[in-house]
């Protein structure tokens, strides 16, 4: 939460074992009468551990593992554009690439494990990071937007891709290494969870922008958008230094605020860091 003194503290915190390096937290309106569910999406990469999720709860002002030891991806997502993110994705982990080629499974939450309800349509270059859904391609069609394996920002319809951006976009600071043994000695690849991608309606048309950090320059953002041609990419800088690493957004009546968590390095070897929450307005 956010102190008058523009501070943040937290609700509650959580330590988990050690064991595996967190990848990526995203939040999931799973149950429609509780408090919001943390999905730790973590890796080792060493075969005795790999993928290792677990997802979070609140439970009497503290932490609760509501069910842990997961070796999928798990990535909340709004199909339906309540503005919730109610429906829970898994990708399974694959060493040849990471994300599995065009795996999702819809999973539910069932006596405290996770449950498979049926796989979902989505393009072989899907990744369970930096994915979200819009209605950018006209009112009433939701559309899944997200970030391939080259960096490139997708829109597709079903399994059908309907636009991939010239221009690189995402990229983070997690970088994780795959070790696979296809020569002597072995050899290690490295993967990036990428940055989730915003869906919003920034011009009060009811139809949906998508906004991306654009990583690979610092601060900048790329906006894209459907207009009568077609789409339209276009990169815009924020002014923000550093790494954008998350986005949000407060709607309302008027054009909305956007949020962003910018981290920036503060030594040379790039080990310690902060994190700067900015809110834009619409002034």
């Amino acid at each position: 939460r956010i102190t008058p003194e523009r501070a943040l503290e937290p609700e509650w915190t959580f330590k988990p074992d050690s064991k595996a390096k967190i990848l990526s937290c995203p939040l999931a309106d799973h149950a429609n009468d509780g408090p919001p569910y943390a999905i730790v999406n973590r890796f080792h990469p060493i075969q005795a551990i790999l993928v290792n999720s677990l997802i979070l709860t609140t439970k009497d002002g503290k932490a609760a593992i509501v069910v842990e030891d997961v070796n999928d991806i798990l990535l909340a997502v709004d199909p339906v554009g309540d503005g919730a993110r109610k429906v829970l994705w898994a990708q399974a982990f694959d060493e040849k690439g990471f994300f599995r080629q065009g795996d999702a499974t819809r999973m539910t939450l069932s006596n405290g494990r996770l449950v498979n309800d049926g796989r979902v349509r989505v393009p072989s270059t899907f990744r369970a990071t930096g994915a979200t859904f819009s209605n950018i391609t006209g009112k009433g069609t939701r559309a899944l937007a997200f970030i391939d394996e080259f960096n490139r920002l997708r829109i597709a319809l079903g399994n059908e891709d309907t636009f991939r951006s010239s221009s690189p976009v995402g990229s983070g600071l997690v970088k994780l290494g795959v070790e696979r043994q296809v020569e002597r000695g072995g050899r290690t690849y490295i993967y990036s969870p990428e940055p989730m991608p915003l869906s919003v309606d920034l011009d009060g048309d009811g139809v949906e922008e998508i906004i991306v950090p654009q990583n690979q320059f610092p601060g900048r953002l790329a906006v894209v958008y459907k207009g009568p041609g077609g789409y339209r990419f276009q990169g815009v800088n924020s002014g923000f230094e550093g790494t954008v690493v998350a986005l949000g957004a407060v709607t309302g009546d008027g054009t909305p605020s956007l949020v962003a968590a910018v981290a920036r390095n503060t030594n040379f070897l790039n080990t310690q860091g902060e994190t700067t929450i900015i809110m834009t307005t619409a002034e």
